[in-house]
């Protein structure tokens, strides 16, 4: 009697835990499609940069309401990388600044990263330079950029 109750507990578990399992398969969900500009922008010490015209394909493309990242390397004078990714979902722009492994940042102090969002990137022209400005919601600008190389 006491095998037979075991069998049947062991049963009723058994038929418990599958029957709360979820066996249908999820619908895989696929992710949007998104623009990873190659050649990432280089700003050395004396100010030249390279591959300018990425930023202006990931201004185009925020235009055109599609996807898009865009990461700019930049370097201290000690050589230090801060690295800024820029980030468009269709709704918003999303800066991310990570100077962690920039040895004279103030104090060294935090994680090194600073997040902001923006509603829209500018680009102005003034004669001599390109200034690239995200806009926050308030209609304040941060210049993310600046390139002499007209």
């Amino acid at each position: 009697m006491k095998r037979f109750s075991l069998v049947l507990a062991t049963l009723v578990l058994a038929i418990t835990i599958t029957g709360c399992s979820d066996t249908k398969v999820s619908e895989q969900i696929q992710p949007q499609e998104s623009k990873t500009f190659q050649g990432n922008i280089v700003v050395n010490q004396s100010g030249a940069i390279s591959d300018v015209n990425v930023v202006d394909n990931f201004l185009a493309s925020v235009s055109q309401g599609e996807v898009a990242n865009l990461q700019i390397n930049k370097f201290t004078e000690e050589g230090d990388p801060i690295f800024q990714t820029i980030y468009y979902d269709k709704n918003v722009i999303k800066l991310t600044i990570d100077d962690s492994q920039d040895k004279m940042r103030a104090g060294n102090k935090g994680p090194g990263t600073k997040t902001g969002e923006y509603v829209r990137l500018v680009k102005e022209e003034d004669g001599k330079n390109i200034v690239y400005n995200l806009i926050d919601k308030t209609g304040n600008p941060s210049r993310i950029l600046v390139s002499s190389n007209k």
